[in-house]
């Protein structure tokens, strides 16, 4: 072969060479990426349960220190509603998420195994993809557990404001005027 033909090989060697390279940085940075939004999406779903949770025992733990006669209890039930709302859709969206991985698994464990039965000329043809997208029945309770959250914290606020403004001080008969 003559030089020319050696340079033109050595040329399409190293553009696969690259094409495969620049093919594996962005597999890995998808993976990076699918890798930290499972986990952010985790840190909100765990922060949410907390929340919801903790908003929940406190306002049932303390709501015999407001006062004597409790005003507006339909807020106050209006918000333990909303934070059971919110911990409901989280703990759904998390099934949720969780079969839809399992599903995903046992895909792909199918199609390993079919790879593995293929012949070499016909595997080496082969590419893998996978689908990147949202799952909209998660995003869809995780944005219901949001504003649960944020609807109960609201209606808590309105509960725990009327009620300590009409909580009338006591007289001591240690009067200003």
């Amino acid at each position: 072969m003559n030089d020319n033909g050696n340079a033109a090989l050595e040329a399409l060697r190293i553009a696969r060479e690259n094409i495969a390279r620049s093919r594996r940085e962005f597999i890995e940075r998808l993976g990076f990426l699918l890798k930290k939004g499972l986990q952010q999406s985790d840190h909100i779903d765990r922060a949410l349960l907390t929340l919801s949770a903790g908003a929940l025992l406190l306002s049932i733990t303390f709501i015999g220190t407001l006062s004597e006669t409790k005003h507006c209890l339909g807020l106050l039930f209006a918000a333990w509603g909303c934070f059971v709302v919110s911990i409901v859709a989280v703990i759904f969206g998390m099934w949720n998420a969780l079969h839809n991985s399992h599903t995903s698994a046992v895909e792909t464990a199918a199609n390993f195994e079919r790879f593995s039965e293929m012949d070499l000329a016909e595997a080496s043809e082969q590419r893998v993809t996978f689908p990147v997208g949202t799952n909209k029945t998660v995003m869809w309770l995780n944005g219901i557990a949001i504003l649960g959250f944020v609807i109960g914290v609201g209606f808590l606020c309105w509960f725990v404001g009327a009620n300590l403004l009409s909580t009338k001080p006591t007289s001591s008969g240690n009067s200003f005027f």
